[in-house]
């Protein structure tokens, strides 16, 4: 991960806070240090998993982030009448990062509140020696990283263009993260509370989409990419209802250690092979939940946002303060006390963007 940023910045912030902590030994301090450090090391290799224990493994990762799955699988219940027919082609233009700095600026300017404008500006004077975009395309969908460092409040951010709009929209989602960390910044949010993370910083990618399908010279490219992100999350939601249809076949709730799990694993792939499992596993169908329940909170914020911009962002900032050492149950019903977990505006929103496609094609 560090070859994609400035490892010497790295190494050099990880340098001044080990002084630092020779003589102020605070939590903080060793936490920042601790991510540094994180993001140097060289990652450790493993012994390559078997296709059964790839199976499991993903088993025990939905088991673990089951608070928010059926949050989720609401939104699956409308896939099939929730696919918009558009023209792909569309979604592509090829924007120089210049560009992408702009629409990002005049975007947090003009769209944002005056509070959340000045910490994106924090952020955006940093860009020279923070941003970094990756030359090499070719992996079909915009991709973006980014690492915050406690203490200093630094935001190293890392984004490969594929030539569609995306790209910026991408970048509106990084710093959406470093909005958060700077208004509330605590290690759970990387540990027992990381299925909460995606939330804020997915709010401000369709966020920025939203606003330029009526700004700018980009409206049909970015209503374009705003239907394509909504449908991949529909389609990736019902992927993970037949995932766990399948898992329900093969009885792993039943079993009783691991012998049984893979034994039951292994009798499913010789009755039925192995590719009705490959479109859950590459990309593992368990690294997505976190982005999928954020989609699904984001839809409802969005919706709010339509009626009345204001109070959608007072909840933005609500959802920004709740208590990062909160128990997981405790922030997913804070969640909920802001009605957001109900999925009340998935026909709302998926109406609107059939509405704004008809427009947009007269």
């Amino acid at each position: 991960m560090a070859d994609k940023y400035n490892r010497e910045e790295i190494i050099q912030k990880l340098n001044h806070l080990k002084k630092l902590k020779e003589k102020h030994n605070l939590p903080e301090i060793q936490y920042a240090i601790s991510v540094c450090e994180s993001y140097l090391a060289t990652p450790i290799k493993r012994p390559p998993l078997t296709f059964a224990d790839k199976i499991r493994r993903e088993y025990y990762q939905i088991i673990e982030h089951q608070l928010v799955v059926p949050n989720i699988l609401q939104s699956q219940q409308s896939y099939k009448k929730c696919n918009i027919a558009y023209d792909y082609s569309d979604y592509y233009v090829n924007l120089s990062s210049k560009e992408m700095l702009e629409l990002n600026h005049d975007f947090w300017e003009k769209n944002t509140p005056k509070d959340i404008y000045k910490q994106f500006l924090l952020l955006y004077k940093q860009r020279k020696s923070h941003l970094h975009f990756e030359t090499n395309q070719g992996d079909n969908d915009t991709y973006g990283e980014c690492m915050y460092i406690p203490y200093y409040h630094d935001l190293l951010v890392y984004v490969n263009p594929q030539g569609t709009i995306k790209d910026a929209a991408v970048l509106a989602h990084e710093y959406g993260h470093g909005i958060q960390f700077l208004t509330n910044y605590h290690p759970n949010i990387h540990s027992k509370n990381w299925i909460f993370i995606e939330i804020v910083s997915t709010f401000f990618e369709y966020l920025f989409l939203h606003y330029y399908t009526s700004h700018g010279k980009y409206q049909y490219q970015s209503l374009i990419a705003l239907i394509h992100t909504y449908d991949h999350f529909k389609k990736r939601s019902n992927d993970l209802y037949l995932f766990l249809k399948l898992l329900k076949e093969m009885e792993l709730d039943i079993c009783q250690n691991r012998i049984e799990e893979r034994q039951c694993i292994n009798d499913y792939i010789s009755e039925h092979g192995t590719n009705i499992f490959k479109c859950y596993l590459t990309p593992p169908i368990s690294e997505k939940i976190v982005y999928l329940f954020a989609t699904s909170i984001v839809i409802e914020l969005l919706t709010i946002y339509d009626k009345d911009p204001e109070k959608a962002f007072y909840i933005l900032k609500k959802i920004m303060e709740i208590n990062l050492q909160l128990p997981s149950q405790e922030y997913y019903n804070r969640l909920q006390a802001l009605g957001l977990c109900t999925n009340n505006s998935e026909t709302v929103f998926n109406n609107h963007l059939k509405r704004e496609l008809t427009l947009k094609k007269r």
